[in-house]
């Protein structure tokens, strides 16, 4: 599976019915097909993905403050800290491939 910008497809689609409009059935037909578009689930949620990671940046802040003077774990969680802050931006950006 992949992700799509079901926006633009569906303008694209819009633009051939208009094209289609002297056969009503094949305009009908693409109208419909648009709508189908609408009703298909999310797979991908940006906001819960970045709500996710935030969750999880937050309980390293903890295990940080809490950790014990061991400088290893402390430098540790820092770098799993920032991994964190260097994904959400991934994600926010949507991999769009141009």
């Amino acid at each position: 599976m992949r992700l799509i910008d079901a926006d633009e497809f569906k303008r694209k689609l819009a633009a051939i019915s208009n094209e289609l409009s002297k056969s009503a059935t094949k305009a009908n037909a693409l109208i419909d097909l648009i709508d189908l578009i609408d009703i298909q689930p999310t797979e991908y949620d940006v906001d819960k993905v970045v709500e996710q990671l935030k969750d999880r940046e937050n309980y390293l802040l903890k295990e940080f403050v809490f950790a014990e003077k061991a400088e290893e774990v402390k430098e540790k969680t820092l770098d799993r800290i920032n991994e964190i802050d260097g994904i959400i931006e991934i994600v926010k950006a949507g991999g769009v491939n141009e």
